[in-house]
């Protein structure tokens, strides 16, 4: 960015003057577009954080809360400390189910939320714990 362009930018500061207005230029071209869009997305998450957002189907942060509360801080599937909690929703009727952990979420998608090929593959692990790997040539 140039100082134009950032001059340009913070213009909407009407209360600076030119000099004030040159120098926060100068400071804002010297920063690296990348930090600054970082800076930009961490400002509206913090300003948006207390608004009524929505997960999924009307669930609002206090209501996750209180369901993470429910489930004793622990991931549903596994029982895993959430640290970054998922909110699982159903992709049909958009019902939230629970809140997972982000690998017991993302797994739940990979298997694309289908309970025959989650149980497959649980037999298909339960048959290598109880063999072993079969022998196999190439």
């Amino acid at each position: 960015m140039n100082i134009g362009e950032a001059i340009h930018n913070i213009t909407s500061n009407t209360n600076l003057d030119i000099k004030e207005l040159r120098k926060e230029a100068k400071k804002q071209a010297s920063i690296p577009e990348a930090q600054r869009n970082k800076e930009r997305v961490s400002k509206y998450r913090k300003e948006n954080y207390k608004r009524a957002y929505k997960f999924g189907k009307n669930l609002t942060f206090a209501e996750r809360d209180q369901m993470i509360q429910n489930q004793l801080g622990l991931c549903i599937i596994c029982s895993d400390q959430l640290k970054d909690p998922h909110v699982d929703h159903c992709h049909k009727t958009g019902k939230v189910r629970g809140i997972l952990c982000p690998k017991c979420n993302f797994g739940l998608g990979n298997f694309n939320d289908d309970p025959s090929r989650i149980e497959a593959a649980a037999a298909y692990l339960r048959l290598y714990e109880r063999f072993g790997s079969p022998e196999l040539t190439l």
